[in-house]
């Protein structure tokens, strides 16, 4: 179904209608307090009409607790009449953040948001950002989805924005394109948007900000429409330059490179002394495979490495002549889990940082083991996993998302990031020993299939992050060793802990995404309409 039908049956299955919005707002009538909302809208000459479009979109809200400051001409063209709306005459070669904060005067705890000239909150943005930050108290920064919209006003194309992720927004600005808002005592925290850092200066204050957030929380609404073909964020190669600026002040040793998509910036972290690496690679036979791997990790160029193998019961003659030239094998026979597998390998390991590593995966770039360290080693990660390609090149893992295919699935979003993630794949994933050791390792009730899955889950639960850099880069030949597996067993286990199939939904991709790439939405059936049309933010 072409992505234009989705949205509108999506829209009409989930966004308020008149008598839904009257309800929502007698409803925000009756809190105790209110969402206070203050919105700048900086623009240049001539562009009145834009700002004028801006602002009848809010005056149309059903919310009325907001404020404006916009600049006016000279001539003093187009100002509306509202109390809510200051104008400050605009002053030549002045910096609009002073002059209109001064004008908007928000308090600590109220929200305060940039809106481009012609771009429209959608009517009913403002109650629904409202009713979520409500149910959020101590979120002090939240952004939204958006949709692009003709010229004829017309709503089309959503762009549903990634969960937060420190992560990615050093790669690209995946924040935004939407309503952001933050409390101003947090804009006040992070210095404002300072002249020095036009024309990134909405970008650089959001990297400013990101080292005092509390709760950050993506909002699932639709709360503003673009005009079609408007540039939400800055070319990389001026955005790069406003990276590289934060990072000398916040973390010298790092250094900022052109990632391999358009618009992508790759932050390469200084490990230090790069601690040993333990990499756990279970086998039962195929020795072929096994030898491709470790010729392949061979040309790895951390020097500080050590290969355990864990052999599941080899039989054949030519395997355990194999194995028997080898430094260190682990013996684990039984039958196949892959949990208790991989647990007996990292129990023979003391490093600080392990690697577990299928037996059907080829290193393709030497560096994996540093690209994958530089986040490891971040404070609070505690796994991260690699880009995975198949033979031809394909995308075949940069993560894994949870509530999509059945119940989770590999994820190739259309651009490489490194960025938090929900999960990464087993077939590749280092794991901090410290996390390792809070969680217990992976689950043996869970043999063969969602056990990474689980893992990461649970370290999340326990505080730690989970992060996918595409810097490391391996081909996998998935099934090549074991098959294709996924045993009902597993399934259901899995979803008595962390949900029914149609109940599982991923932190970062958002409930409205049942499919990332080709985007395809998620579309209620029509007797939930009304509840969705109340819980969608």
């Amino acid at each position: 179904m072409p992505l234009e039908v989705q949205y509108r049956r999506w829209r009409a299955r989930t966004e308020p209608d008149a008598r839904a919005l009257r309800r929502l707002a007698a409803a925000a009538q009756s809190w105790e307090s209110h969402i206070s909302v203050v919105l700048l809208l900086p623009s240049a000459p001539g562009e009145q009409a834009a700002i004028r479009a801006t602002l009848l979109s809010l005056q149309a809200q059903p919310y009325p607790w907001w404020r404006a400051a916009a600049w006016a001409d000279p001539d003093g063209s187009g100002p509306l009449e509202d109390a809510r709306i200051s104008w400050t005459p605009r002053q030549p070669g002045a910096h609009w953040a002073t002059p209109l904060l001064e004008a908007a005067r928000p308090e600590p705890g109220e929200f305060v948001a940039v809106i481009a000239p012609g771009c429209r909150v959608t009517r009913h943005g403002l109650v629904e950002v409202a009713e979520a930050l409500r149910a959020a108290p101590d979120c002090d920064l939240a952004y939204t989805d958006w949709d692009d919209m003709d010229g004829r006003g017309r709503r089309h194309h959503p762009h549903l924005a990634y969960g937060w992720s420190p992560e990615l927004l050093m790669g690209r600005d995946q924040v935004g394109g939407g309503l952001v808002l933050q409390r101003a005592a947090l804009l006040e925290a992070a210095g404002g948007w300072s002249e020095s850092d036009a024309p990134t200066e909405v970008y650089a204050e959001l990297l400013r900000a990101s080292a005092h957030l509390r709760d950050p929380r993506h909002l699932p609404v639709v709360a503003l429409s673009r005009p079609a073909g408007s540039a939400h964020e800055a070319p990389a190669p001026v955005r790069r330059r406003c990276l590289e600026a934060w990072l000398r002040a916040r973390d010298p040793g790092a250094r900022v490179e052109t990632g391999r998509e358009p618009g992508v910036t790759d932050v390469r972290f200084d490990p230090g002394s790069l601690p040993e690496v333990a990499i756990v690679i279970p086998t039962r036979d195929r020795h072929e495979l096994l030898r491709r791997c470790l010729e392949s990790v061979a040309t790895s160029t951390h020097p500080r490495r050590r290969v355990v193998i864990v052999d599941n019961g080899s039989r054949e003659p030519g395997t355990l002549a194999y194995l028997g030239r080898l430094p260190h094998v682990v013996p684990h026979p039984g039958d196949f889990n892959f949990s208790a597998i991989v647990n007996r390998g990292v129990e023979a390991t003391e490093t600080p940082y392990v690697v577990l590593l299928n037996n059907d995966t080829v290193v393709r770039t030497p560096g994996w083991l540093e690209a994958m360290l530089e986040w490891c080693g971040r404070p609070g990660v505690g796994a991260v996993g690699a880009r995975l390609v198949f033979a031809d090149g394909r995308v075949q893992h940069e993560g894994i998302g949870i509530g999509i295919g059945r119940v989770a699935a590999n994820l190739d979003l259309g651009w490489s990031a490194a960025r938090a993630c929900s999960a990464v794949t087993g077939a590749c994933m280092m794991v901090r020993r410290e996390a390792w050791d809070a969680v217990g390792g992976f689950d043996e009730s869970l043999p063969v299939a969602f056990n990474d899955v689980d893992f990461c889950l649970r370290l999340w639960r326990a505080g730690w992050r989970v992060v996918m850099t595409p810097l490391a880069e391996l081909q996998h030949d998935e099934g090549s060793s074991r098959g294709s597996l996924a045993p009902e067993d597993d399934y259901r286990r899995f979803c008595l802990r962390w949900g029914a199939e149609d109940r599982l939904r991923d932190a970062f991709l958002g409930p409205h995404v049942a499919w990332p790439r080709p985007l395809t939405l998620r579309i209620p059936r029509r007797r939930d309409q009304a509840r969705a049309s109340r819980s969608s933010a």
